[in-house]
């Protein structure tokens, strides 16, 4: 697990946070069908000790959450709590190679950016 602990240190109450996730795959012999980043599997997402892994819609039809569904939708993961000041609020996740992924991704790569706006107000 690797955690990104999330906290407003600015003077001004926050409402939420939203976290986006941008995937750059390098396929080495052009021949990954789907992506590299459709077999990285998220087995744990968690928000101060509660799993948030349900607001990622399944995108790909793969039968499970990975890195190309966050990726695929700008707001999944939205309205994150983050009213106090000064706190740490851990975002823990969890990532491994799901077992159907075939031989064409050997080699490949993803980079995985994590943006994270702090939203003053609800309708943001």
């Amino acid at each position: 697990n690797q955690t990104l602990n999330l906290k407003n240190s600015g003077s001004v109450v926050a409402n939420h946070a939203e976290v986006r996730v941008a995937n750059v795959v390098t396929d080495i012999n052009g021949d990954a069908t789907p992506d590299m980043d459709a077999f990285l599997r998220i087995n744990v997402l968690t928000y101060d000790g509660g799993d948030v892994t349900s607001q990622i819609p399944e995108t790909n039809a793969n039968g499970f959450k990975d890195l190309a569904d966050w990726a695929a939708t700008a707001a999944a993961l939205d309205n994150l709590s983050l009213t106090d000041l000064a706190t740490n609020h851990p975002l823990v996740m969890d990532v491994c190679l799901d077992g159907s992924a075939g031989n064409p991704i050997q080699g490949d790569s993803v980079v995985s950016t994590f943006t994270v706006d702090l939203n003053q107000d609800v309708s943001q």
